[in-house]
């Protein structure tokens, strides 16, 4: 068998995303072949990933995601077996995109989320290559999904929490009219006494009294227009997940 070159354990590498090492010792055990090299560590990713079935997967991530309109959204809890692995990018980029399918597809049951496609293969495959890669148990535990009544707001805390709250806005406009009509009736009554003194060649007082009764009628019509807004801020459905230990 002719020697493995470094471009062939390349191309491997880039198709199954593994170690040098692993990719090139299943070219050895091909001869060569690559296809036959990728489905063997396909085999032994399976394998690996059975073993790895039994230990405890207590750590994870929350993945999320949410529509750009706000209408349609998911959780999903993604365990591993430690902290260390709950940080690693393609783990947690993992988590998102089960989150996507799970809100765009609507699996039921994690076993049918595992037999959904992603980026041209199955989710399950892509678990057992990733617990091959990185070399822990990774499970799927849960999901969450939801579609909302209003718009969806999307809150994680750190990467073990999240929650998808459906807030729902109402404005309502209400138009108030109000007609008075007043009838008022005034009296007025005024006592004047008025004293004239005057000196021309001679002497004159006068004294004068003056007495009048006014009455006044009116009519006052008056119009009040009032315009309310109300706006009415509601949680309409909300549901988190919470990495469990």
């Amino acid at each position: 068998m002719s020697e493995i070159s470094a471009g062939l354990v390349k191309e491997l590498r880039e198709l199954t995303g593994l170690g040098f090492m692993e990719c090139k010792k299943a070219l050895a055990e091909a001869g060569g072949d690559l296809k036959k090299a990728e489905e063997l560590l396909r085999i032994k990713s399976g394998a690996k990933a059975t073993k790895a079935a039994s230990r405890i997967a207590a750590e994870g991530v929350i993945g999320a995601w949410l529509s750009a309109d706000g209408k349609l959204g998911a959780l999903v809890e993604l365990n591993c077996e430690t902290d260390f692995v709950a940080k690693n990018e393609e783990f947690i980029a993992f988590s998102k995109s089960l989150a996507e399918i799970v809100a765009t597809r609507n699996p039921k049951e994690a076993q049918e989320l595992g037999s959904l496609d992603l980026l041209g293969t199955k989710v399950e495959a892509k678990r057992q290559a990733l617990v091959q890669k990185i070399g822990e148990n990774m499970t799927i535990r849960r999901f969450k999904r939801l579609q909302a009544r209003g718009k969806l707001a999307l809150y994680l805390h750190g990467t073990k929490i999240g929650v998808l709250v459906d807030v729902g806005v109402s404005v309502g406009v209400a138009v108030s009219v109000g007609v008075c009509v007043g009838v008022c009736v005034g009296v007025r009554v005024g006592v004047s006494v008025g004293v004239n003194v005057g000196v021309d060649v001679g002497v004159f007082v006068g004294v004068g009294v003056r007495v009048g009764v006014a009455v006044s009628v009116g009519v006052v019509v008056g119009v009040s227009v009032g315009v309310r807004v109300a706006v009415r801020v509601g949680v309409l459905v909300c549901v988190g997940v919470k990495v469990m230990h």
